[in-house]
């Protein structure tokens, strides 16, 4: 019997849950789908019903409800075998998956929250606490941010350069599920044009965004959000 699987999450732009429809779409499992609109007080009680964590995004298989995205990458690979792909992962693919998040993510996210807060100082508080916080802003983001997350990128596009794909073969495996979304969102997301891109990790990103799989993923995830916004 397929087990009836339903991706949650939230409406919100540049999220974890692109990477979760493309595999869903590479791996030819159906699925439905289920959007949580966040309120004012930030995280939906309709979330927050499905997971005490109100995490996103999330997925239920029949009703047992699965977090993390590595783990549900991990998990899908493992139960649904396809050509071309990983049902195991090589040990590229388990050392480039934690990568994703245990380190570019680590910069990363704290990057873009404390980014959208700094935007914002200058409505909240005086000129001169306006100043001070732009100030700590910038010396985080140079000093811990922009040296890191540059290093890193150098460090992805010296294995991109000698190997085809993440998993260090010619098959898509978890590590370049999980790459695929930092890279992303460095070179056509929120941060295009504050890093620079390595010739073969761009090539690969593009690579990965011409496979049908991403595209169907993107407008399976449209159509949701489309149908979302009726209601």
């Amino acid at each position: 019997m397929t087990p009836s699987i339903t991706v949650h999450f939230l409406t919100l732009p540049g999220t974890r849950v692109d990477r979760i429809f493309w595999v869903l779409e590479e791996l030819g499992i159906e699925y439905g789908t289920r959007c949580h609109v966040p309120g004012k007080g930030g995280i939906p009680q309709s979330l927050k019903d499905v997971t005490k964590l109100g995490k996103s995004p999330v997925i239920e298989i029949d009703g047992r409800i699965a977090s993390e995205t590595g783990s549900i990458i991990h998990n899908l690979l493992a139960a649904h075998p396809a050509p071309g792909i990983e049902s195991s992962p090589s040990n590229d693919s388990y050392f480039w998956s934690h990568f994703s998040e245990g380190t570019m993510m680590l910069h990363l996210q704290p990057s873009r929250v404390l980014g959208m807060m700094d935007g914002a100082m200058d409505r909240r508080l005086s000129k001169e606490g306006a100043a001070g916080a732009h100030a700590l802003y910038k010396l985080f983001n140079d000093n811990w941010v922009t040296r890191n997350v540059q290093a890193q990128l150098d460090f992805v596009e010296d294995f991109l350069s000698r190997n085809e794909n993440f998993s260090g073969s010619d098959k898509l495996g978890e590590g370049d599920f999980m790459m695929a979304y930092p890279l992303n969102t460095l070179a056509y997301g929120m941060r295009a044009g504050d890093f620079k891109i390595g010739p073969a990790s761009k090539k690969w990103l593009d690579r990965m965004r011409a496979r049908p799989a991403w595209s169907r993923g993107l407008k399976r995830m449209a159509e949701a959000q489309k149908a979302q916004a009726k209601l």
